[in-house]
């Protein structure tokens, strides 16, 4: 996910950027034994490699998600069902 290990030899979080905390959090994430995944825009503060490299590692994986994202082609890219949701007026 485009982690580079130089930029985390500050061991404490609170120093990384939130594209770097996010990296580590989806990392974490699909390396763990979990049965759903709950996301709501998760493509926030990656940039487009970062994105495409999760679209790949979800397509293998195949994770049962519910994703709510703006980024609509991540969306296309990932989802066998989509819901959209329109305001009432």
């Amino acid at each position: 996910l485009g982690i580079d290990r130089h930029s985390f030899t500050d061991t404490s979080s609170q120093h990384w950027s939130a594209g770097e905390q996010k990296k580590v959090f989806l990392a974490h994430a699909l390396l763990g034994e979990n049965n759903l995944f709950i996301w709501d825009e998760v493509t926030n503060y990656l940039d487009i490699f970062v994105i495409q490299q999760l679209v790949e590692t979800i397509k293998v994986y195949q994770p049962t998600m519910i994703a709510v994202d703006h980024n609509e082609s991540y969306i296309n890219a990932i989802a066998t069902k989509t819901i959209s949701l329109i305001p009432y007026e």
